[in-house]
């Protein structure tokens, strides 16, 4: 297996202003060396973890779509 060089990202913010009130929220972006090396896609989840002062992210198991399934209700 290829190891991975080491990256350093951005802390990134957003924030807005509602009814009078600030949000924000912050993200990072995963280099898609990374993401491609994970298999990740759009939408998987990611299970966020501060350990030792650092920040881990474990991706979660998908879960089955049920898009274009049909569901009968008795």
């Amino acid at each position: 297996m290829i190891s991975l060089p080491r990256l350093v990202v951005r802390l990134q913010e957003k924030s807005w202003v509602r009814d009078g009130k600030r949000y924000r929220t912050y993200h990072v972006t995963l280099p898609k060396p990374f993401v491609d090396r994970l298999g990740l896609e759009k939408g998987d989840r990611l299970e966020v973890r501060l350990e030792d002062g650092r920040i881990v992210y474990i991706p979660r198991p998908r879960r089955p779509s049920t898009r274009g399934r049909q569901t009968t209700l008795f």
